[in-house]
């Protein structure tokens, strides 16, 4: 089995060309998606609007990733909860994982190590759960 990885820029009914927006992109080579959003006041919302739209449009929604910010707001203690009590149920779906704040050199490669350090928990749950089953059939992981 394979796995790739494509990022949708700008939101799941983001145009990407003249025909084609990320969602008619995805529904096209039958992707499952990660969505992925910033852990701030507004995500929760913006989370399941966007699990509806995927849904509404017949694609499948393998979990939900939600990015720590800088300086968090009161929100971003009960978004995880929230978001989890509010999904619908989905078919597959694989729960909401919280990824560290890696600062602003996130980017830099010389950084790289460290940052690894940083998520390396969250990497591996998504992996596990996510991942692993797809790649070898083992859903005990």
């Amino acid at each position: 089995n394979d796995i790739d990885l494509v990022e949708g820029v700008g939101g799941l009914l983001a145009p990407i060309s003249k025909n084609y927006t990320v969602a008619s992109f995805a529904k096209k080579i039958q992707s499952d998606l990660i969505i992925v959003a910033p852990n701030r006041v507004g995500v929760a919302n913006h989370v399941l609007l966007t699990v509806e739209a995927a849904l509404s449009r017949g694609l499948l929604v393998a979990c939900v990733v939600l990015m720590e910010q800088k300086n968090p707001d009161a929100s971003a203690i009960d978004n995880v909860e929230l978001i989890g009590m509010h999904l619908p149920n989905i078919a597959g779906f694989k729960g909401v994982f919280e990824f560290p704040w890696l600062g602003t050199g996130a980017s830099n490669p010389d950084l790289i190590a460290i940052h690894v350090k940083k998520a390396e928990s969250v990497l591996a749950k998504i992996f596990d759960v996510v991942f692993r089953p797809f790649l070898f059939g083992d859903s005990n992981a």
